[in-house]
């Protein structure tokens, strides 16, 4: 194997930090492999980064890239993201380790899970079209708020 497609249970997203924390700059990259499964949860964390000016980059990821990626995140549906603290190739050994010490997630994981959960809660705007009311059972059925 030498292309990462994703986790068995989530998607792969490896996050390059282009300029330190403090410009807060970052690119995604998200595999683009065929047998890899949509995910809205990718699709909208690539949203919202390509909104905030970062770039996103939707190719073959390599194994050998492991090593120069700041942080790496498993995306998924019901978990939304997830640091990943290490990862090992079994069949080489090979051990890169992402949150060495550091028991929460890295600067743009937690800037993401932020930035989701504040659109969830009605914090903040998301971007356009992804935020509707949603009108009580009776008023769509009668059509009359009552």
């Amino acid at each position: 194997m030498s292309e990462i497609d994703e986790f068995s249970t989530s998607g792969f997203v490896g996050v390059k930090n282009d300029g330190g924390e403090r410009e807060g700059k970052y690119t995604l990259v998200i595999p683009n492999s065929k047998t890899v499964i949509k995910s809205v949860t990718t699709d909208t964390i690539a949203e919202l980064a390509t909104s905030w000016g970062w770039r996103v980059e939707r190719r073959a990821v390599k194994v050998d890239e492991l090593p120069f990626f700041s942080e790496v995140l498993a995306v998924g549906t019901a978990a939304l993201l997830l640091p990943i603290k290490s990862i090992t190739r079994k069949s080489t050994g090979q051990q890169t380790v992402y949150l060495e010490n550091q028991a929460a997630a890295g600067p743009c994981c937690q800037l993401l899970r932020s930035a989701i959960d504040d659109i969830f809660r009605g914090r903040v705007e998301g971007p356009a079209g992804w935020c509707v009311p949603v009108l009580p059972f009776n008023e769509v059925k009668t059509g009359q708020k009552q």
